[in-house]
């Protein structure tokens, strides 16, 4: 399900590996490339992105300096 954050609609999209957001003005832009199959996504309130992993059946926290961790299962 599409979100909107920062101004702009987040999606996650598992046929393209993943995670992408447009602005109002239709510029599209690739946040996260992902090697599974992102199949939905969410922020923690202090920003840090979530990625629900299809494949893997978890959550994943992407933290501020890059690395992945598996926050659920």
């Amino acid at each position: 399900m599409p979100r909107w954050h920062e101004g702009r609609l987040w999606y996650s999209d598992f046929f393209d590996h993943g995670v992408f957001s447009v602005s109002p003005e239709g510029d599209r832009r690739t946040e996260v490339e992902f090697e599974g199959e992102p199949a939905g996504l969410g922020w923690l309130p202090d920003g840090r992105l979530l990625i629900n992993s299809r494949l893997d059946r978890a959550v994943i926290r992407r933290e501020p300096t890059g690395p992945w961790c598996v926050t659920a299962s």
